[in-house]
């Protein structure tokens, strides 16, 4: 998959994707404010902490069509 800018386009509302700043790459949502809302860190965008600016999200990745496997 290729990241996408988000000066370009952003995802639909309330669709989990993978998002990147300079901070990490996390799953995450935006909400009906253009507010992402971080789901694997239970935090918040904030203009505070530039950091955290998200610049690139991409879709999710499907996910195995393998059997479940032992736990890593």
């Amino acid at each position: 998959m290729e990241w996408i800018k988000c000066s370009e386009r952003l995802p639909e509302i309330g669709v989990a994707v993978l998002t990147y700043s300079y901070f990490c790459i996390s799953v995450c949502k935006i909400d009906n404010f253009n507010l992402w809302w971080f789901i694997s860190m239970n935090g918040f965008k904030n203009d505070r902490y530039p950091e955290w600016t998200i610049t690139h999200w991409q879709p999710l990745p499907l996910p195995p069509k393998e059997e479940q496997e032992e736990p890593c």
